[in-house]
């Protein structure tokens, strides 16, 4: 039988000591199972928004899987695992919204951005818009893209994301007079109703062959100057009087700008063929963006635009069949808008939820609109997109450039011009997500100027003017958005200064000589 001084009791730091483990896992418990079920829920709703806005299929597994993994831990899982589930889950919770959190901020979406800027923004898409303004002019229509007849034709559920498909539909274009053909402008002699990105949508008057210039120019005799580009020189996100056209109309009343929305070098050169050598003015400037070498891979698809490059004789006489074009082009579009879903249901308006009573990160909720960076926030956003476009999809834009098939467009635009008497200039336009001091190397950008000099072609660099702007973001209304007002100004005062200066005959870069002005 043991002594006293052999008999070992318990004292309570000794039971505190053994039991303290579990009682901390006890209180822990019900935390790690909340959060546990927090992620359930968040994980479902962000499985439901990858179902709404067709997400790739890898988020609606991987969101699915991660659920099921929270459920059965929750469910069947002892609590030290479920504590320790907890404990992995909840940095990664927190970094993904961080992440999102981050996004929202360094790139706010363009109704954030007005909001910040204190302008009004108009949130209504482009088919509300249409139908508003038809209340005003019932033969108000809808801008075209045309690169969208070549991509789309009714595949996509909307209108405006089609300017970045980029696989050529067989039934591409339209049928006119049992031809298959490719317009290269909208609809004519119309009130059109544009794009919106600083939060008011654009609305011009198209011209007499469907392009954005005020009436009477093409008839005039004296066309002073051409515009090939795509929608930087259609004056995307700004009203008709402040596109960079307008600007250098100012000196050269007989300014007729021909971009158009998504163009790529094979459709501008389509372009001066089959209207600027109506007119034939003396100067031609061909407007070069970032992406124009991206938008020529998808043209050279289609067999009909190289007949325009392999045949000096070929047109498609769009001109003189105006009417007939406008008459397809119309019968196109209400194909389009029937099967456009409405952007705002009519059973919540029932209910009095209106998009005029609706915060708009709601309404992006709703619809699928990306205009809220709240709503970006909620929904993943940024992490879908980066993931989509870094590991899921092949992203075209980064192909490596035809750079021969662009020099050979651009020594046959030179000769066309030239032809008649006139000079064509290349401008090379800011590429506007390389402006900042972090990331100002465009890997494209000496090779295209490197052909241009070869082909003894005067430049026009704006965006090496735009470069020395101390603050370049305040040219554009937020990060994706074209120019804005004060920035088709300076791209304007920076051709113009250009001319001004070559309208003397002095050697130009490559041995050519720049072509006096008029």
């Amino acid at each position: 039988m043991p002594t006293e001084e052999q008999t070992t009791v318990p004292t309570s730091t000794d039971v505190v000591g053994r039991d303290a483990p579990d009682r901390a896992i006890a209180i822990a418990v019900p935390s790690a199972d909340a959060v546990l079920l927090g992620t359930l829920l968040l994980l479902a709703i962000q499985l439901g928004f990858a179902f709404q806005l067709h997400r790739p299929t890898f988020f609606k597994l991987a969101f699915a899987a991660i659920a099921v993994f929270a459920a059965a831990v929750r469910g069947f899982a002892r609590p030290t695992a479920r504590v320790n589930a907890a404990l992995m889950l909840l940095p990664l919770i927190g970094g993904l919204f961080t992440y999102e959190a981050y996004a929202a901020w360094r790139r706010p979406r363009d109704g954030t951005a007005a909001w910040l800027a204190g302008r009004r923004f108009d949130s209504r898409g482009l088919w509300e818009s249409l139908a508003d303004e038809r209340r005003k002019d019932p033969s108000t229509v809808s801008y075209i893209i045309p690169r969208a007849l070549l991509t789309n034709h009714l595949v996509l559920e909307s209108w405006e994301p089609e300017a970045i498909a980029h696989t050529v539909q067989p039934d591409w274009g339209i049928v006119v007079n049992g031809v298959r053909t490719l317009p290269l402008s909208g609809i004519s002699n119309r009130r059109t109703v544009f794009g919106n990105e600083s939060g008011t949508r654009v609305i011009y008057e198209s011209d007499e062959r469907g392009f954005n210039n005020p009436r009477g120019i093409w008839d005039s005799g004296n066309v002073q100057v051409g515009i090939l580009g795509d929608s930087f020189s259609q004056g995307a996100a700004v009203p008709p009087e402040a596109i960079a056209a307008a600007h250098i109309r100012k000196k050269f009343p007989g300014t007729l700008t021909l971009g158009m929305c998504a163009n790529g070098p094979l459709m501008e050169y389509a372009s001066l063929k089959e209207h600027l050598i109506d007119v034939k003015p003396h100067i031609v400037l061909w407007v070069y963006y970032l992406n124009d070498l991206s938008d020529m891979e998808v043209e050279k698809e289609v067999p009909l635009l190289w007949r325009y490059l392999e045949d000096d004789g070929f047109r498609q006489g769009l001109a003189t069949k105006q009417a007939q074009v406008d008459a397809a082009l119309e019968a196109y579009l209400q194909d389009v808008e029937r099967s456009a879903p409405s952007s705002w249901p009519a059973t919540l308006s029932t209910m009095g939820l209106t998009r005029q009573s609706t915060p708009l990160w709601v309404q992006d909720l709703v619809t699928t609109d990306q205009h809220s960076s709240l709503a970006a926030f909620v929904r993943f956003d940024g992490l879908t997109w980066i993931v989509t476009k870094k590991f899921l999809e092949e992203n075209y834009f980064e192909q490596p450039p035809d750079y021969a098939l662009f020099e050979r467009i651009l020594g046959k635009a030179r000769d066309v011009v030239a032809s008649w008497g006139g000079q064509l200039y290349f401008v090379y336009l800011p590429a506007v997500y390389y402006l900042d001091s972090r990331h100002r190397f465009i890997s494209t950008r000496e090779p295209v100027l490197t052909l241009v000099q070869r082909l003894g072609i005067p430049l026009i660099d704006v965006h090496r003017v735009f470069l020395e702007v101390p603050d370049p973001e305040r040219l554009r209304f937020h990060y994706e958005s074209h120019a804005n007002e004060a920035g088709y100004e300076l791209h304007a005062k920076t051709i113009l200064a250009a001319l001004e200066a070559a309208a003397a005959p002095v050697p130009a870069t490559g041995g050519s000589v720049v072509h006096s002005l008029p």
